[in-house]
Order: structure tokens, then sequence, then C-alpha cells
């Protein structure tokens, strides 16, 4: 066990939230978990897993690099600078909020907590690079396969999937819509942004054709999200902002 941490001060209301996060003025204190609990588990390659709990924040397996994306709606592409460690150490994190959360001010809560326990300092930088921006298709109807989830309702286990040759799986089980963006950031290499608007948590189980030697994958994805979640990836050039590290440290043994 690395450390294992209760606060005793209660949650404070929840400021607006912006992608980086603003200033807190003296009179509104930063909301923080009720307790906290990180051990390291060392650096395995497994994927991070989490419960899906609105009271309760926990990621099994995860890197400091895949908190921070979750705590500022980034993908890892936007992430900028830091230590090594920050990407490859993996952690162990339960932390309850005290009462239903949603998932905007369960981010919050998360920013408090690198701060507190890892000490990290961001700053932003912009960047011209080619991006993505997922909006909705229609607002009044989503794909077939884009369904809502209830956290509260334990998961099924998932019939077997059908791949079409050439074709790889790609699934969400409970996210966000930003962090559905982030997952996307990763099959299509570039940075993809959320600007869908869509509240609430989601999942999916679709299949997507792998490109040919040479090709991007871009437009395979854009095709897939779009004809089975009725999302639409737009690929654009500017400037998507980034998040610099510009001091972090492990979490002190307690």
């Amino acid at each position: 066990m690395l450390h294992k941490r209760m606060l005793t001060t209660g949650l404070a209301g929840v400021s607006a939230l912006a992608l980086i996060a603003t200033a807190v003025s003296a009179q509104e204190p930063k909301p923080r978990f009720t307790s906290v609990v990180i051990t390291a588990v060392g650096t395995g390659s497994s994927a991070p897993a989490g419960t899906p709990d609105p009271g309760l924040f926990r990621r099994s397996n995860v890197t400091l690099a895949g908190l921070v994306q979750f705590a500022h709606k980034i993908s890892g592409l936007q992430l900028i600078g830091g230590p090594e460690w920050i990407r490859e150490e993996r952690f162990d994190v339960t932390a309850s909020a005290g009462r239903r959360m949603t998932n905007d001010e369960m981010r919050q809560l998360v920013q408090s907590l690198l701060e507190d326990e890892f000490a990290l300092k961001l700053g932003t930088e912009v960047r011209n690079m080619s991006h993505y921006v997922l909006r909705a298709s229609s607002s009044d109807a989503l794909g077939p396969q884009l369904q809502r989830c209830d956290p509260s309702i334990p998961p099924s286990a998932p019939a077997p999937m059908r791949l079409p040759p050439g074709a790889v799986p790609m699934t969400a089980t409970c996210l966000s819509i930003a962090d559905i963006a982030t997952r996307a950031s990763t099959a299509v290499a570039a940075p993809v942004l959320d600007r869908s608007s869509l509240e609430g948590l989601w999942s999916y189980r679709i299949t997507v054709q792998q490109p040919g030697p040479g090709e991007p994958a871009g437009p395979m994805v854009a095709s897939a999200f779009r004809e089975h979640l009725g999302l639409d990836l737009q690929q654009t050039k500017g400037p998507p902002p980034g998040v610099v590290v510009q001091s972090v440290a492990r979490p002190k043994a307690k």
C-alpha cells in the first residue's frame, strides 16, 4: 500500500468547469474527495479498468497520464512533457465523494486529487496540428449501437462479437462522450475534441474496418461512428489546446 489518507473537510460547491482547471477564490475552496486510497502497482501493460459508481471514483492499473486525461477531458496526444514515469508507472486509485456526483463534478474532484497527491501543476500550450471534432449527427436521433448506460445496473455479459474480415472491435461501457472521444483519438492517431453536448454515460460495441497499408485509419473510424453511433468525426486543422506538465511528484508513502 503506497498510502491511505482520510480527508475531514466536506465538499464545497462545484464551480463552473473549464478544459483546464481555473483558479478558485479563497471564499470557495476547491472540492475534494472525502477519502482517498492510492496504491502503486508497478509498470504492467494491461488496460486500466474502472467501476461505474455515481459517488465513487475507482481506477485500477491506471497511469498518472490516464488520470490527467480523464480529469481534463483531453487525449494522450494533448498531454505534453513530464517525466516518463507518468506514462509508465501504474496505480490503483479509490476515492469517495460522499455523495452522488455528475461526471463533470467527478472530474473536478480528480483535478484536486492530482494536485494534492501528485503535486501536479499544469500549464497550457497551443500547437497547430491536425485533429478531429466529435459532434452528434442529429439532435433528434443517435445511432442504433449507442446506448445510454445506467451505472447503478450491473452490466450483463456481452454476447460474442462477429468480426467481418479485416475488421477490429471497438467497445465502451458506461463512458462519457468525452471519454469516448479520448478512445477515438487513439484509433485515429490524432486529438479528438468532444463538441457533442451529449450528457450522461454511454455504451457501444461496434466493428471498424482496418485501413490498407499506408492508409489513414481516420476515415474508417469516422464511417463506423457515423453509421453505428450517430456521431460525426470531422477532421480539421488548427490549434487544439495542449496541457503541459510543469511539475509532478510520486505520492509520498505514509
